[in-house]
């Protein structure tokens, strides 16, 4: 079994006692949340590590952004910002996970690339509920954004540079 399919069958069973509860997406938040609070150390690693790392910092800034959603009050302008902001961190989550099942190296970098697209929508959400809404929180999942881009573009040219050749 690997090292996702534990974390996924970890977060089913935490949310079977909430069965019926009518409030697990705010439990699932409060889980997501508690698992942000482990950071992922940028350390050498061999490529498949990195990987599994890569994927774990995804996981941690998407439930920082879920976190962030959940604190914002219930007005429009929250709600709108909300919106904008859980569409495409949660999407960069599963684009990675699409990129991980690619069939081909081309298919791989296509995929990346919507990831970094998506993140990159997600850093403009953050910064702009930081202006409207600041929060503490903001800077460190912002930096956060930043680092992921960067990861991430660099892995797209890595990549391209090998096709290329």
């Amino acid at each position: 079994m690997s090292k996702k399919d534990k974390i996924f069958d970890e977060i089913i069973e935490d949310l079977k006692e909430y069965e019926g509860d009518g409030h697990i997406t705010d439990h699932l938040l409060e889980y997501l949340h508690e698992r942000n609070q482990v950071r992922v150390q940028n350390k050498k690693k061999t490529s498949k590590q990195s990987e599994i790392c890569v994927s774990d910092q995804l996981l941690a800034f998407v439930s920082g952004c879920l976190g962030i959603a959940n604190k914002l009050p219930k007005d429009p302008v929250s709600t709108n910002l909300t919106e904008e902001l859980l569409k495409p961190s949660v999407a960069s989550y599963f684009r990675h996970g699409e990129a991980e099942a690619s069939m081909t190296a081309k298919g791989f970098a296509d995929k990346f690339r919507e990831v970094e697209k998506e993140l990159r929508a997600s850093r403009q959400a953050l910064r702009l509920i930081q202006k409207v809404r600041p929060l503490r929180e903001l800077n460190s999942l912002i930096e956060e954004a930043d680092e992921l881009i960067r990861i991430f573009f660099k892995s797209i040219r890595t990549l391209e540079n090998k096709l290329d050749n």
